[in-house]
């Protein structure tokens, strides 16, 4: 991905030409923005070069909804994660 989701004509025809599948997010997350649980939606979140998310409002927001994995999501594979510190 790039860190502003857009991908060039030029870079468009290299990506299939190599057939590489790209996703690009249905949301992209922003502290503070008021989120509308959208079923299916692909979330991203800033964490490129010269971003420093909050990761302590970006855990509240993940605890506050239910989110799949994009394995999950597209593909319907089933996964397991494990977070630490529990």
């Amino acid at each position: 991905m790039t860190s502003s989701y857009n991908y060039t004509v030029e870079l468009k025809q290299i990506i299939f030409n190599e057939h590489i599948n790209t996703l690009a997010p249905t949301v992209i997350y922003e502290e503070g923005d008021d989120y509308k649980n959208d079923k299916g939606a692909i979330i991203t979140i800033p964490l490129h070069e010269g971003t420093s998310p909050n990761f302590e409002a970006l855990s509240k927001f993940m605890n506050s909804q239910k989110f799949m994995s994009i394995e999950e999501n597209i593909f319907g594979y089933s996964i397991k994660t494990k977070k630490l510190p529990e």
